[in-house]
């Protein structure tokens, strides 16, 4: 049975109305805010980091004090000629802002290149939500087991559904409320979507583009095609470690 809600428009004018018609829930945001070259027209640098800060200011404006963030982004700006932009540095100044302090950080690889100093192949993962001993002290071993080397740790091929899954499994975890959605202002493929159906977690899409919004209300997943994915990232962790 399908748990989600899919809703086609400007996420920073249609995510306020969604969260309006939600009054009382709570929205826990897992978050691929889009590269520059994902945008049309495409933004100059100053445009984008001004974009970049009204996405996020809207995400954390749409939540409350139980709300657990994770955005998972990239540094790129541009291919050519080669710039680089740190998203999170912009987007963790708006979480703090709004009260949100960091909990975790990951790196994952997208695609291994042996010698290659590159940024280019990697993904942060970083976590906000509002700071509770209790929390940290409950997941403990889960934390450590996830988030070693000064809260980093590589995955190789983690992006899209391997990060979705840790990202809901930890919702799941320690959400404070048992009355909440996950929500993913920026759709793509809808692999949140699917993985939230999954768990039996309700969720809410939005994007832009109405080719997105079709496909992502389809998207499915299995238990068996999850636990692939999830065993194809490990085994490639365990081969380029030896």
């Amino acid at each position: 049975m399908s748990l989600r809600e899919v809703f086609l428009g400007n996420m920073l004018e249609t995510l306020p109305k969604v969260w309006k018609t939600k009054k009382g829930k709570t929205f826990h945001y897992i978050v691929g805010i889009p590269d520059s070259a994902e945008i049309v027209p495409r933004p100059t640098l100053i445009e984008y980091i001004k974009l970049l800060k009204n996405f996020s200011n809207t995400i954390f404006e749409c939540a409350n004090k139980n709300s657990i963030f994770f955005f998972l982004q990239t540094d790129k700006y541009n291919k050519d000629p080669p710039m680089w932009i740190d998203k999170m540095f912009y987007i963790s100044q708006i979480a703090i802002e709004h009260g949100f302090l960091p909990f975790c950080k990951k790196i994952i690889i997208n695609e291994f290149k042996p010698n290659d100093s590159s940024r280019s192949v990697y993904t942060n993962l970083y976590g906000f939500m509002k700071v509770d001993k209790n929390i940290y002290k409950r997941n403990q071993e889960f934390m450590r087991d996830e988030i070693i080397y000064n809260g980093n740790k590589t995955w190789i091929n983690g992006f899209a559904v391997n990060a979705v899954d840790l990202c809901v499994r930890f919702i799941k975890k320690n959400s404070r409320v048992k009355d909440y959605y996950i929500v993913d202002p920026f759709i793509g493929e809808g692999s949140l979507l699917a993985v939230s159906d999954l768990y039996g977690v309700r969720s809410i899409g939005i994007d832009i583009e109405k080719e997105k919004v079709e496909s992502s209300r389809k998207m499915k997943i299995t238990r068996e095609e999850l636990d692939k994915f999830v065993k194809f990232g490990e085994d490639m962790v365990e081969r380029l470690s030896k």
